[in-house]
């Protein structure tokens, strides 16, 4: 018995040395004022939606390697405008991007705005990959808007 205590005697005096001192959280106020520097207004929806529009231009790049067009322009058009926006919001995202990178602009960014531009870079290296191959392949680029008797177009 007189051992146990021994033991339990040099594990409270030993214990401060391995777990360090203990520090006190600062108060809320400091803590919700240092997460609000962090995050500014709109980064969640810029976030949402460049993360949205990166896989929409993920999803039309496929559809163009795969059949030498892009994506067919769905109900009422929907479906082309919506891929023409992505390609404009990842166009966008990317930039603002190398805007950041070019004024040293070192303001932690929101995990989704950082998620959106990782992915905003990916699909646009892939999307000049995919171009060069469906040059190669096919020869000639799909038009942005289809054209009557065009070669991505079933109008007419």
């Amino acid at each position: 018995m007189a051992r146990h205590r021994g033991l339990s005697l040099l594990l409270v005096l030993l214990a401060p040395a391995f777990v360090g001192p203990r520090t006190r959280s600062p108060p809320r106020a400091a803590r919700v004022a240092r997460s609000a520097e962090l995050k500014r207004d709109g980064d969640g929806a810029l976030g949402a939606v460049g993360i949205g529009a990166s896989l929409v231009m993920g999803w039309s790049e496929w559809t163009l390697k795969t059949t030498g067009c892009g994506l067919p322009a769905g109900p009422f058009g929907l479906l082309g405008a919506t891929e023409g926006l992505s390609y404009l919001a990842v166009l966008g995202l990317v930039g603002y991007q190398l805007f950041r990178l070019a004024t040293n602009d070192s303001k932690k960014q929101s995990s989704l705005v950082e998620v959106a531009s990782v992915l905003a870079v990916l699909a646009t290296v892939a999307g000049i990959v995919v171009l060069y191959f469906q040059i190669q392949d096919y020869g000639f680029v799909p038009e942005a808007v289809p054209t009557e008797g065009g070669r991505c177009s079933n109008i007419g």
